[in-house]
C-alpha cells in the first residue's frame, strides 16, 4: 500500500481506492507484470526491468498528456486488485485514447474490473469536454474482457490488426456526442 501524499488525480469507487500511477507502486506493479495467468491474455509476464520500463513510459505519458493508469486497492483492508487507465494508441493508422486494465487473478469474476473502467471512463469524459469517444482493443478468445467492456458500456466496432495479431476494436461514446 502506498504511503505518498493524496494526489488530486487520485479517488474512490464503491468498493475501490485508485492511486495516480507513481514510482512507490512499482513493487504491486512488478507483483501483477510477473503473474503469467494475469498477463497471458496480454502478451505474457514481464521482467523486472520490462516493467521498469514500463512503468517510466506510464509516467511520462501522465506528464505529457495529463492522464494514464491508476493502481487499484480494495477500499478496505488496501490490497492491490489491479491497474486499469488510459493511453495513447494508434490502432489501424487512427489516434485513439484506449482503456486498458489488469488485475490479479484472485479478484477476477467479482465485478471490480467492470467498476474500474467505469471510473477510468467517466474520470476521462469529465476531465475532457471535446474526448468524443475511448477505443479499447482485445483478443479474440478473451471472452472475460469483452464482457467487461460491454459492462462499461463499449460497444463492438469491428475487427482490427493491432500489434500485428487480430482484435476486436470495442468504443464507448460521450452521452449525445456520437463517435469519432
Amino acid at each position: 500500500m502506498s504511503r505518498a501524499e493524496p494526489n488530486p488525480d487520485d479517488f474512490t469507487t464503491a468498493r475501490l481506492r485508485a492511486e495516480r500511477l507513481r514510482w512507490d507502486h512499482f513493487g504491486d506493479l512488478r507483483v501483477l507484470h510477473g503473474n503469467e495467468e494475469a498477463m497471458a491474455p496480454l502478451g505474457g509476464a514481464l521482467p523486472g526491468e520490462r516493467s521498469a520500463q514500463a512503468l517510466e513510459s506510464d509516467l511520462t505519458q501522465w506528464h505529457d498528456a495529463g492522464f494514464g493508469r491508476w493502481m487499484f486497492y480494495t477500499g478496505g483492508d488496501g490490497q492491490f486488485v489491479g491497474r486499469c487507465g488510459v493511453q495513447l494508441a494508434t490502432i489501424e493508422g487512427a489516434a485513439e485514447i484506449e482503456l486498458l486494465y489488469a488485475l490479479c487473478p484472485p479478484f477476477w469474476g467479482v465485478g471490480y474490473a467492470v467498476e474500474m473502467a467505469v471510473a477510468v471512463r467517466d474520470w476521462m469524459f469529465e476531465r475532457d469536454p471535446f474526448l468524443r469517444s475511448l477505443a479499447a482493443t482485445v483478443k479474440p478468445a478473451n471472452v472475460r474482457s469483452q464482457r467487461v467492456l460491454e459492462k462499461s458500456g463499449f460497444q463492438f466496432e469491428r475487427k482490427v490488426s493491432y500489434f500485428g495479431e487480430p482484435h476486436l476494436l470495442y468504443r464507448v461514446a460521450r452521452a449525445g456526442r456520437g463517435q469519432a
